[in-house]
């Protein structure tokens, strides 16, 4: 291809000529166009969002921003100067006071507990974007106590649908019940429930694209009191522990998976902020911090242990009678349910209290 010449001029009327092979002159309309477009799209995140505060930028923008800019770049929300896109992640050396892993259902409403009671923390999520995935969510009267005490329940019943009854239909013996009294259930979608939580934490809570990379043990202060490997679990004291799904895995059978996490984010705040109060963050030393937060955490599993045990029994003895074919082992599994939950709907009227 014989290329005569070329000519190109960006002033501030944008005019380009062009002189050449007319095969040349097309393509290079194409090419030039599509870096004017990526131009003004890059003017467009400069100057719309810079300055702006983050609670100002959409969650849906939040979305969409994060799947146009480089994985490699730290997107820097600050109050006043917008974005900046020159930091790298591997030269941030950060500390933080409680640190949240996993941006589910579970991890936004922790945060926004935390943040509610004057505690703040990082959400560390391993994906790109939020966890919006799939389609629907039930929750139960007890979810939506919890909701309550977060502050995000009356915008997120303007979203949800009323369920007003509840019908068991065993198909295999044609049996149909209706439940008389199932309190308040409603149907939300799930990016529904981690839009408004989302919306509502404060600035730069969550760090998407966050990988561990390795675990420094400082050898004068701690020591590995045991060390596993591949697929083996460990249980670990003090200033961890877990919630939502990671400590209670039930079946689907009561629906009660995310209204559990959301009481899990309620009572987990509260019995942190018992113990560690936002002004003692800067008041006492390391090891006092540490040991208070223990000492909530503690507080924590003791209050859940008991509702958990009961929630996971009950969801255990429903799925084995949905599931069993014995009719010896469904008589008995039928009058445990009698003796221990003579209730059917008593695992919803369940309080996780005030936040």
């Amino acid at each position: 291809m014989h290329f005569d010449c070329f000519l190109v001029n960006f002033s501030t009327s944008s005019s380009i000529s062009f002189v050449g092979d007319p095969f040349l002159k097309y393509h290079t309309r194409q090419v030039l166009f599509w870096l004017l477009m990526s131009q003004f799209f890059h003017n467009f995140i400069i100057n719309e969002l810079c300055g702006r505060p983050f609670s100002e930028v959409s969650y849906k923008s939040r979305q969409v921003l994060s799947r146009v800019l480089p994985r490699d770049k730290i997107m820097w929300f600050n109050k006043g100067c917008g974005l900046d896109m020159d930091k790298d992640m591997d030269s941030v050396e950060e500390t933080r006071d409680i640190v949240i892993v996993g941006g589910g259902i579970c991890g936004l409403a922790t945060a926004l507990a935390l943040h509610r009671k004057g505690l703040r923390s990082i959400i560390l999520e391993k994906s790109e974007t939020l966890r919006d995935t799939g389609s629907a969510i039930v929750i139960r009267a007890n979810g939506w106590r919890a909701l309550d005490q977060l502050g995000v329940a009356s915008e997120l019943r303007q979203r949800a649908n009323p369920i007003q009854r509840v019908r068991e239909v065993w198909i295999d013996i044609g049996k149909q019940q209706e439940i008389p009294e199932i309190g308040e259930c409603r149907c939300v979608k799930r990016n529904d429930l981690i839009e408004i939580l989302a919306e509502a934490l404060p600035p730069r809570a969550v760090r998407f694209g966050s990988q561990i990379v390795s675990v420094k043990v400082d050898k004068e202060n701690s020591f590995p009191i045991l060390q596993l490997y591949g697929d083996e679990s460990i249980q670990a004291k003090g200033t961890v522990t877990v919630a939502g799904d990671a400590m209670h895995v039930t079946g689907p059978f009561l629906g009660q998976g995310g209204s559990a996490a959301l009481e899990d984010a309620v009572v987990l705040a509260r019995c942190l902020a018992q113990k560690v109060r936002a002004e003692d963050l800067s008041i006492y030393g390391k090891q006092v911090l540490i040991n208070k937060a223990g000492e909530g955490i503690d507080l924590y599993v003791k209050e859940r242990r008991k509702r958990l045990v009961a929630l996971s029994t009950r969801t255990y003895l429903t799925g084995l009678l949905l599931e069993t074919r014995s009719k010896l082992v469904k008589f008995f599994v039928i009058m445990l349910l009698v003796v221990l939950f003579s209730d059917p709907v008593g695992h919803t009227k369940y309080d996780c209290g005030r936040l």
